[in-house]
């Protein structure tokens, strides 16, 4: 039976205010189920977001190993390796060089790391041929092209006099991760690596 079918007044009024608040409940009741389903959606972005962070942060805490160890083989006059740790620890040391013992020392390095587990595809290449010393630092940039077993340490060294200029030299040439045979890198004066 319809509201409009009730005759007494006092009914219908009755009926009205029963179909009022039975509205205003499942209004309400839709309103907390709405609730409840944008808290549970909430609650699931959140945790999707605490994870994401969380594997940002393990990225994060990797590349910055895969960095240092790079780095370290810099200062030990080993270039040509590349370090790529990924999200699971598992490092892989990939690259040239030019004996047996700079090859063990990247991945002695390696080791020194909680990595869980490592892959190493390094090869052993023959040394250059020894460069003539230069006369002198250049007085200009002038480019130069990377020979098998040279680090950023040991041009240098070799050509300023100071392998502590590695990192100036390293960001003179845009900051590469690594060089390799070929590379053409470009060799400032001495003076501009020191501003």
């Amino acid at each position: 039976m319809s509201i409009f079918d009730i005759v007494n007044p006092v009914e219908k009024a009755k009926a009205a205010v029963a179909e009022a608040q039975k509205a205003k409940a499942d209004q309400y009741a839709k309103g907390a189920i709405d609730a409840m389903n944008a808290a549970i959606a909430a609650a699931k972005k959140a945790e999707a977001d605490k994870a994401a962070d969380a594997a940002a942060a393990e990225a994060a805490k990797w590349k910055d190993q895969e960095e240092t160890i790079e780095e370290a083989l810099e200062h030990a006059g080993i270039s040509g390796i590349d370090i790529q740790i990924d999200q699971q620890g598992f490092a892989r040391v990939l690259g040239t060089v030019t004996s047996e013992a700079d090859r063990d020392t990247a991945v002695a390095m390696v080791e020194q790391f909680p990595v869980t587990g490592m892959e190493v595809q390094v090869d052993v290449v023959a040394p250059p041929e020894p460069e003539p010393a230069p006369a002198g630092p250049p007085t200009g940039p002038t480019k130069y092209s990377v020979k098998a077993g040279e680090s950023w340490w040991g041009i240098a060294a070799r050509v300023y006099g100071d392998g502590t200029l590695w990192k100036a030299l390293k960001a003179a040439n845009n900051n590469p991760r690594m060089i390799h045979p070929g590379t053409e890198i470009v060799l400032p004066a001495k003076d501009d690596l020191k501003k």
